[in-house]
């Protein structure tokens, strides 16, 4: 039994939703760390990632101060927006 839940991302509607798609591939996570101007940083940590896992710790690794507080915020807000949309 249990509830029958989609697969599909709930902002994009078109990749198998997982934290990696939902944080750094779809196009409305990528438009948000765009928009801050993070991207740039984001996007050469993500490429050398092998897991989510591994792109949370190459983040720690590169940024600090108030950089790191937006990106946090960044990932709360995409979250808070995924959950919303369900």
């Amino acid at each position: 039994m249990g509830v029958a839940c989609s697969l599909a991302c709930v902002n994009c509607k078109g990749n198998v939703e997982n934290m990696w798609h939902i944080f750094l591939g779809c196009k409305h996570a990528i438009l948000s760390w765009s928009e801050t101007g993070l991207w740039s940083i984001i996007e050469p940590i993500m490429v050398a990632s092998k897991s989510f896992l591994d792109f949370v710790f190459g983040l720690l690794d590169k940024l600090e101060g108030e950089k790191m507080s937006i990106c946090v915020m960044i990932m709360w807000s995409i979250w808070k927006g995924r959950n919303i949309m369900l």
